[in-house]
């Protein structure tokens, strides 16, 4: 009896220090203390899936509009390319009507017309119109600030000027295949004019027919969109072109804005006609 209640004292005495001593290990050597009674408990975590709780300022949020995205930078990948339509509507943009110049009021029926532009460090300018005739196409070219002497004068095959020596117009316009000549010779390419003589004031005029030649749209042997060439040096009438030198000038034959065109009415009520 003693031996009981001697332990009983013992026990109590232990847990009274061990209160003292503060929260005991739930597991001896675990180091995780045991729960607490006065432990607020932690919240409930949201089950997978369920929605987040909102708030109204949340909800004001995701109910605003966003804000338009701003346009692709240039260069962007993603942007579109230009189509071929659009390539070729340039292109004829660039081939389009020029303006009436003076010199067409000097040549009757003139419906295309040439700006020569300076090229290959020349420092020319000058001007072309073309009509056409029974006989074919009757030119007037006039020049000024020219180097004086004798100048070959030719069409090319491409209405394209753009290359600082003129290059890039071609070769000698010849749809028939024709060997190179001088305008007095039975074979010739159908763009050999000669030659024009330049004065020593650098004006120099131009006057001829070219036979078999045209100014319509799309005609195998027309001079509209293509090229004409003044050269540094005469045409010699040599093989394969002259040997004429340097391209000096060049201007594409486009038609004149206004002036009429084939099957275009006339003011008389009929239609235009070569």
């Amino acid at each position: 009896m003693k031996r009981l209640l001697t332990t009983g004292l013992m026990c109590a005495a232990l847990v009274a220090c061990r209160g003292q001593e503060g929260p005991q290990p739930a597991h001896p050597g675990s180091g995780v203390p045991a729960a607490s009674e006065d432990a607020t408990p932690a919240p409930p975590t949201a089950d997978a899936g369920e929605a987040p709780p909102t708030t109204p300022e949340a909800d004001a949020a995701q109910a605003a509009p966003e804000a338009d995205a701003a346009p692709a930078p240039a260069g962007d990948p993603d942007a579109q390319a230009p189509g071929a339509a659009e390539v070729a509507a340039a292109g004829d943009a660039a081939q389009g009507p020029v303006a009436a110049p003076e010199l067409a009021s000097e040549l009757p029926g003139a419906r295309v017309a040439a700006i020569m532009e300076a090229r290959s460090g020349a420092s020319l300018s000058g001007t072309a119109v073309m009509a056409e005739t029974e006989q074919g196409v009757t030119v007037l070219l006039k020049l000024t600030g020219a180097p004086p002497g004798a100048h070959a004068v030719h069409v090319h095959e491409k209405g394209d000027c753009s290359a600082p020596d003129a290059t890039s117009a071609g070769d000698h316009f010849n749809p028939r295949g024709h060997a190179h000549g001088l305008p007095n010779t039975d074979e010739r390419h159908l763009g050999d004019f000669g030659n024009m003589m330049v004065a020593e004031d650098g004006t120099g005029t131009l006057t001829l027919t070219a036979p078999g030649a045209n100014l319509e749209p799309g005609d195998t042997n027309s001079f509209l969109g293509k090229a004409l060439i003044v050269h540094d040096k005469p045409d010699t009438g040599e093989q394969p072109a002259g040997n004429a030198g340097p391209r000096i000038a060049c201007g594409v034959l486009r038609p004149i804005q206004g002036a009429a065109q084939p099957g275009q009415p006339q003011p008389d009520g009929g239609a235009a006609t070569p």
